[in-house]
């Protein structure tokens, strides 16, 4: 009779250790479908921001790689480079040579040689390689960006990511977020709304007309 007891499932210290099993069981359940959920909004909002950049990138280089986009960006960025440019092409074997050393330093391992190998590399960073960094990350990307006395804070992933229906739909839940948070959450989501919807309702002659003062021969992205 005792051993049927002790045996028995409905024991306090048995019934204690399944209830804690099956709330952690639970709570590793909701965990794993909360980052799938998140996951999926992520991965969903990327492959729209992807799309959306590869429909600026036509512009983005009519602008600034043609002709006249690349005379306005060498008379930018004109100076220094004149010494920085043969510098480093004097350089270039060196840099090479730190390159190669870096990746053997990768292969067999050397994870520490290789990121200070990749962070000392005998080269001048030009003025014409900050500029076009800052260009494609700011114009073409529209993300966010630093460099010596100029800031970019726009983060176009950011907006893509909260103009989701269901991420929206989440932080604007009464209790979720503070009252302040889910305002300009809210004000983020609708400014980039209005934007798509003014994109959408241009058409193709007036988006041209608003780029003709840089004159390129931009194609509005369908």
């Amino acid at each position: 009779m005792f051993r049927a007891t002790a045996r028995s499932p409905t024991t306090p210290g048995r019934y204690a250790r399944r209830t804690r099993s099956t709330v952690a069981s639970d709570y590793l359940l909701h965990m794993h479908r909360e980052r799938e959920w998140a996951r999926a909004v992520v991965r969903d909002a990327a492959s729209r921001y992807l799309a959306s950049r590869r429909d600026r990138v036509d512009a983005f280089v009519d602008r600034h790689f043609s002709f006249a986009g690349t005379l306005r960006l060498h008379r930018r960025t004109i100076g220094w480079d004149l010494l920085r440019v043969p510098a480093n092409l004097l350089l270039a074997p060196a840099t090479f040579g730190l390159a190669v050393l870096g990746r053997i330093a990768a292969r067999v391992g050397l994870a520490g040689a290789a990121a200070w190998l990749g962070r000392h590399r005998p080269a001048f960073e030009t003025e014409m390689a900050r500029e076009v960094s800052w260009l494609v990350t700011t114009e073409l990307l529209q993300l966010p960006c630093v460099q010596p006395c100029r800031a970019h804070a726009d983060d176009a992933l950011l907006e893509m990511i909260l103009a989701d229906p269901r991420l929206s739909a989440r932080l604007n839940a009464a209790g979720v977020l503070p009252a302040d948070a889910r305002e300009r959450i809210a004000a983020t989501i609708a400014g980039y709304a209005e934007r798509a919807r003014r994109r959408r309702r241009s058409p193709p002659g007036a988006w041209r007309a608003a780029w003709a003062p840089y004159g390129s021969s931009t194609r509005h992205p369908e």
